[in-house]
């Protein structure tokens, strides 16, 4: 029996020329695709994390989109293709394919849910690494927040802390309290260093070559550099880095905020506090492009068995781009 979903994704198919399209000739519909400029994880244009979003990018192939995504030049392009009733996705850098995206999934959402008008309910996609599933809710008419059920994170290692890579990161003193490898579930392990202090935090100026030569050494991709600000530790401030993907500084990256989850459960467990049910990440702030992620962690006093991620999504403008030859 086809799911609610699917149903809903039949009726928008059948009905697409009443969304965006619907003031175009249908002999002119069909040689374009909807594209959309998505801020994700705010509720202000212009801030948080930028992605750009094809809708029914059927027909595309891998070299297109990541030509498309090199023009683009947001963080993340994804690419959202219907075919036997079901909704994949694809995420490109500037320069590669990546099989998973935090914001890129949200916003991808967004695109989903207002042109299958269905929020509220649940949207399944396909993707790399298997399927992921989404829910909507509308807070008014330009925003939306919507929620990302994730893989649990875990620690890999709590490592000694790499000078390499912190002599990248900064030329100023700062202290490096823990490094930790975490595997987030998308076939990828992350740095995370928790530094002292927010202050120190944005006192960070990367030599970006020697920070992708230092990650290389011990292959991880990325560096995800936080402050816990709260001795509930329920609010955090942080940095991204990833110069191997394309992105030297992610402005707000929701993968990182999601390997914070494994931390945090780690260290209330080792020193006997609470763990939060859920924390704020605040992201941005050093390339003024402000924003937020929410996690939420659901656990007992021995593990955690699920984690969700939340952000808000701003549409900031949406467009039809030609077919490609």
């Amino acid at each position: 029996m086809l799911p609610k979903w699917g149903k809903n994704l039949l009726k928008a198919m059948n009905l697409l020329a009443m969304n965006s399209m619907s003031n175009l000739p249908n002999s002119i519909a069909e040689k374009v695709y909807q594209v959309f400029h998505i801020n994700v994880f705010t509720q202000q244009t212009y801030s948080g994390n930028s992605a750009t979003v094809v809708w029914r990018s059927n027909g595309l192939t891998d070299k297109q989109m990541q030509k498309l995504a090199r023009e683009f030049n947001t963080p993340e392009s994804i690419f959202i293709n219907i075919g036997n009733n079901a909704l994949s996705l694809k995420f490109y850098t500037p320069i590669q394919e990546v099989d998973a995206c935090g914001h890129g999934s949200i916003a991808a959402a967004y695109v989903a849910f207002k042109i299958l008008k269905n929020h509220g309910e649940t949207l399944v996609f396909s993707t790399n690494i298997g399927d992921i599933s989404l829910t909507s809710n509308s807070i008014d008419e330009h925003s939306f927040e919507v929620k990302l059920t994730v893989a649990i994170p875990k620690i890999e290692a709590n490592i000694d802390i790499p000078q390499n890579i912190v002599n990248s990161l900064t030329s100023s003193s700062i202290d490096i309290i823990n490094a930790y490898v975490v595997d987030t579930g998308i076939g990828k392990n992350r740095l995370l260093l928790q530094c002292q202090t927010k202050e120190q935090l944005l006192s960070l100026a990367p030599n970006f070559s020697d920070l992708l030569l230092a990650l290389e050494e011990i292959d991880l991709f990325s560096v995800f550099v936080f402050s816990l600000d709260n001795k509930a530790y329920t609010q955090v401030s942080a940095r991204m880095f990833a110069p191997g993907i394309g992105i030297n500084e992610d402005p707000v990256n929701g993968n990182s905020s999601v390997a914070l989850a494994g931390v945090i459960f780690n260290i209330c467990k080792n020193s006997d506090l609470k763990c939060p049910d859920s924390y704020d990440v605040h992201q941005g702030e050093s390339v003024n492009r402000l924003g937020k992620t929410i996690v939420h962690i659901y656990h007992d006093s021995f593990s955690i068995f699920k984690v969700e991620l939340v952000g808000n999504v701003v549409e900031l403008y949406n467009y039809n781009l030609a077919k490609l030859p």
